[in-house]
């Protein structure tokens, strides 16, 4: 027997989620002692004990514990015991998720760094996951779990969703947003096109010193439009069909323009070969 007394458990050598029981076994000629347990470095508890008896104290919260006891014996000697570290930790690791909902296509390799675990005590920590049992082969909804367990034992588990698409499905989506995207820009286009038809027509009327002599990309842009339009002409009124259907357009037009149905045909008819070729 130590000097003044012993424990029966001087430490945790690693953090633990279970209660700690400390006894404390005095020493044969000890009268009376004081124990005091601090908690995270700050006094916890106090308890003076006057007789010579096995004491038991109990630790359950999560927080770093070290006891200190001071006995006495018949003549009056005072000793002091100090225990060691005993850590409890009960509070679960923390999982931090990237992406929650994922969507790949089939046989893609997923992205890194899907998940941040972090834990109050431990630095390292066991991360596991299910991907082995996952066939990101099959088109289908897949839940990928992972599951982190820290040195005391506190496991907590996270799960990411993840929809494996086909490659034509994914295609589909990638055009529809291609299209989309076109179909903005020529609407832009032709809202700009209208507005330089009105800058056309009321610039006679513009003083000459605040015009610009300088032609515009926009201004290049419609002469160039214009004159591909007069170089396909010909070749459009020797076609019989062009010549009816151009016929038919000309009571739609505007009474106000100086296009022909065969004007209105041809523009069509480009316009949808451009529209095409983007």
């Amino acid at each position: 027997m130590v000097e003044g007394g012993s424990f029966n458990i001087t430490n945790t050598l690693k953090p633990t989620n279970q209660d700690v029981v400390v006894a404390f076994l005095p020493a044969e000629n000890t009268v009376k002692y004081t124990y005091t347990v601090n908690k995270d470095n700050v006094n916890f508890k106090t308890e003076t004990i006057n007789k010579k008896q096995i004491t038991n104290i109990i630790l359950k919260d999560t927080g770093t514990y070290k006891i200190s006891v001071k006995t006495y014996n018949k003549e009056g000697k005072e000793t002091t015991i100090e225990s060691g570290i005993y850590t409890i930790d009960k509070e679960l690791p923390v999982i931090t998720v990237n992406q929650k909902n994922i969507q790949i296509k089939k046989g893609e390799i997923l992205p890194d760094n899907l998940i941040n675990a972090t834990d109050n005590y431990s630095k390292n920590l066991e991360i596991t996951n299910n991907l082995d049992t996952l066939n990101l082969n099959e088109i289908g909804h897949k839940t990928l779990t992972y599951t982190v367990v820290d040195e005391a034992g506190n496991k907590t588990t996270q799960d990411i969703n993840i929809n494996v698409l086909s490659g034509s499905v994914l295609l589909y989506a990638i055009n529809a947003i291609v299209v989309i995207g076109i179909v903005l820009l020529l609407f832009v286009i032709a809202k700009i096109y209208k507005n330089f038809k009105l800058v056309k027509r009321i610039e006679p009327f513009v003083i000459d010193s605040h015009k610009n002599k300088e032609l515009s990309l926009a201004d290049k842009t419609i002469i160039w439009y214009q004159n591909l339009l007069s170089k396909w002409r010909p070749s459009f009124e020797k076609s019989v069909f062009a010549t009816k259907y151009s016929k038919k357009l000309e009571k739609y037009t505007a009474v106000s323009t100086n296009k022909t149905g065969m004007d209105i045909f041809i523009s069509k008819v480009v316009f949808s070969i451009l529209l095409l070729i983007l």
